[in-house]
């Protein structure tokens, strides 16, 4: 049975979420403002006790978010990224966890012998530790000022356990979280008509509304398997389409891989083609220099974006300048700095 969820941020420390956390690191000293850096998006599918391509351990996890915790990141919503509306303290830089096909093993509720799911006194369900959510949830009540954003991409059945879809969907709202599109049936963009790619993202998006309502919409989309369409009107659909209340449109379109996002300041940004990082080893290791295990901060590979605290204005480097987009400033005061 669904119950919609009424959950405050104050409400979900209470849940009894319990996780085996790093040792305790004090997070790196703000860094100098430049609002013209890259922003990692971080790209997660399948977690499990082996670590694999596609895997990564719940351990291997918890050391990653202490590893951009320690290493001052705060995470932000792929929105935020879209829209420029990096909301982050001074000297902190922002991260976007993605999570795409929705796989069981992100979010999973406690069950009871019988199999029902669990609930805390007032009715909120218990989510396992050992899941995607679960070690979130873990990791913000321990640092809460580490934001606990992030965007699930879903299919059909989301988390694979149909009959609690709409609670976990209604769950990921109420604790700041996004839905996005992944599409409906997951298949390449390259083998699709237009017709049938407008049919994928506005089917994907009214299944969401059948649990959420039509007030919520999806607006960003990780393209399946990072393909885009072969011509330029699927290349059209893919941003907007659809008609009545099954319309959409993107506010950006994430790929598979491979390079930390620029900044949406930059006119290297393109919101059409929106790199992210994978979250395995080797991607670590190339874009954070960071060894596989390691929590302790260390320097990127590439220059971040580091927030002024202000929303209203863009800090730009002087020997920056020359990339800044006037155009995407949206009425932010762009200041350069020597």
């Amino acid at each position: 049975m669904n119950t919609r969820l009424l959950l405050s941020l104050s409400a979900l420390s209470a849940l009894s979420l319990s996780a085996v956390m790093p040792a305790k690191t004090l997070a790196a000293a703000p860094a100098t403002p430049n609002e013209l850096g890259r922003v990692p998006v971080m790209e997660y599918h399948r977690f499990g006790k082996v670590e694999d391509r596609w895997t990564r351990t719940y351990d291997h996890f918890r050391q990653d978010l202490a590893y951009l915790y320690n290493n001052g990141y705060v995470a932000v919503p792929a929105s935020a990224l879209s829209s420029g509306k990096i909301d982050v303290p001074a000297g902190k830089k922002p991260v976007v966890f993605t999570f795409d096909d929705s796989s069981a093993e992100q979010f999973i509720f406690q069950h009871d012998a019988r199999g029902n799911v669990r609930r805390d006194a007032k009715g909120n369900p218990l989510v396992e530790p050992d899941c995607a959510v679960g070690i979130l949830d873990a990791f913000v009540a321990k640092h809460p000022d580490f934001g606990r954003a992030a965007t699930f991409y879903t299919l059909p059945n989301a988390f694979e356990v149909p009959k609690e879809a709409g609670d976990k969907l209604r769950y990921l709202l109420a604790t700041g979280r996004e839905i996005g599109n992944h599409t409906y049936n997951h298949n390449s963009m390259k083998k699709l008509s237009t017709a049938k790619i407008v049919s994928e993202m506005s089917m994907a998006q009214d299944e969401v509304a059948r649990e959420l309502g039509r007030t919520y919409h999806l607006t960003t989309l990780a393209l399946p398997f990072g393909i885009y369409p072969k011509d330029a009107a699927g290349a059209q659909a893919v941003i907007a389409g659809g008609s009545g209340a099954s319309a959409y449109r993107n506010t950006a379109v994430f790929l598979v891989g491979a390079d930390p996002a620029p900044s949406p300041f930059d006119k290297k940004y393109n919101f059409m083609k929106v790199p992210r990082i994978q979250g395995i080893d080797d991607e670590w290791k190339r874009h954070f220099r960071r060894t596989p295990g390691s929590t302790a901060p260390s320097e990127e590979a590439f220059r971040p974006y580091v927030s002024d605290g202000n929303p209203t204005t863009v800090i730009v480097p002087a020997k920056l300048k020359d990339r800044l987009n006037p155009a995407a400033l949206g009425g932010r005061k762009a200041i350069v700095q020597s």
